[in-house]
């Protein structure tokens, strides 16, 4: 029975450790290449379609943006415990430049959309991921959740899986936000 214990603990362990902590080819993206658009329906604080290319100056008339994209399960505790995280980097960083936006999957597991957005006081829009075959979660595979800050060249210039590092994320967007503006 203790050999029991002992297997099933150390089995829960590896499998927690593995979809928390980040992988560290993850931290050093592959930046040559530019993100393909994204087009996903705003499921709460907005309406309509969400298209990454929006923000992209190249594609808009030549107003850039700072990208960070939050994806997430709805069953997920570590995403829950990002979610507030999410928000007040959205609060620190809005006026700056940068556009934050969650993207959803096994909504209504437990959370709907809106549920998940009034359950955690989120003001940022949030999409819907459950049935795009292009969407952010085919295109950024990892454990959930997933931080992903996109430069405003619409180069992917941080992605961690699992726990969100607040300090890592934060001086990736403050990095990204210093090129745009020495971009200009």
């Amino acid at each position: 029975m203790k050999k029991l214990f002992i297997l099933i603990a150390s089995i829960f362990l590896l499998a927690c450790q593995s979809s928390t902590e980040p992988e560290e080819e993850e931290q050093q993206p592959d930046n040559s290449e530019v993100v393909p658009n994204i087009s996903l329906n705003i499921c709460s604080n907005g309406e309509g379609q969400w298209n990454l290319y929006d923000f992209y100056g190249a594609e808009n008339g030549g107003e850039d943006h700072v990208i960070y994209l939050d994806l997430f399960a709805s069953w997920c505790s570590i995403c829950a415990d990002a979610a507030p995280e999410t928000q007040e980097i959205y609060e620190d960083f809005k006026d700056q430049g940068l556009v934050v936006v969650g993207a959803g999957s096994d909504l209504n597991q437990p959370y709907s959309c809106g549920g998940w957005a009034n359950a955690f006081n989120l003001t940022y829009p949030i999409l819907n991921d459950e049935i795009s075959d292009n969407g952010p979660r085919e295109m950024f595979d990892g454990s959930y959740p997933v931080s992903i800050v996109i430069g405003h060249d619409m180069k992917v210039v941080y992605k961690e899986s699992g726990r969100h590092n607040d300090t890592a994320i934060r001086t990736a967007i403050e990095s990204a936000l210093e090129n745009m503006k020495n971009a200009q």
